[in-house]
């Protein structure tokens, strides 16, 4: 259970802990974030929502979706703690890009904390530095640290790895499925440091 959850926290309805967008999917992509949450957090609609939802998530094999205990053991932003995971991955890669235009368009693409989180760890980079485009390094530290994610996952009960991917859209978590064996041996190591951070941010 993280630290400081609350009673009323952990007896929250399990949807409200879920991806906006797998909401919409179910019931109109047209629908806002502030009738999303409404509908999320609405316990008179929480078993027909539910019930709606069940054939796409049996089909994902997210279903049932886990008790809100299992959310709150988790990274609430998995997609952040991917990127994190992702910076360090790629961290030698970072040192190279430190200055003038070409860091400035990696901090807007990946995000200050995650550009100055992965310098920071550059000593616990996995892939040795390559001298590539920006673009290129952004897409790989992206994809690298969805797959980096999902190894972790890999190695956790159900109920905790369907709650984590449930937080991320549907695409994200298909892509945290498809890891290698080389984010599995890394996973844990780059994890620990992803974690730490969120712990003491």
């Amino acid at each position: 259970m993280r630290i400081g959850a609350s009673p009323r926290t952990m007896t929250a309805n399990p949807l409200s802990f879920l991806h906006p967008s797998r909401i919409a999917a179910v019931l109109d992509q047209r629908l806002t974030a502030e009738t999303i949450r409404k509908l999320q957090n609405c316990r008179r609609l929480e078993q027909r929502l539910a019930m709606q939802m069940r054939p796409g998530l049996a089909d994902q094999e997210l279903w049932p979706i886990p008790a809100p205990a299992e959310f709150l053991a988790g990274p609430a932003h998995p997609q952040d703690a991917a990127r994190l995971a992702g910076a360090i991955w790629h961290a030698a890669s970072l040192r190279l890009v430190v200055t003038g235009k070409a860091a400035a368009e990696l901090v807007a693409t990946i995000g200050e904390k995650a550009f100055a989180f992965g310098l920071r760890h550059a000593a616990a980079s996995v892939v040795p530095a390559q001298a590539i485009g920006v673009s290129e390094l952004a897409h790989a530290i992206d994809r690298d640290g969805v797959a980096c994610l999902g190894a972790w996952l890999a190695g956790e009960p159900k109920p905790r790895r369907d709650a984590v991917l449930l937080r991320l859209p549907p695409e994200e978590a298909e892509r945290a499925r498809q890891f290698s064996p080389e984010h599995m041996t890394a996973c844990q190591s780059v994890m620990t440091i992803v974690i730490a951070e969120r712990e003491t941010s």
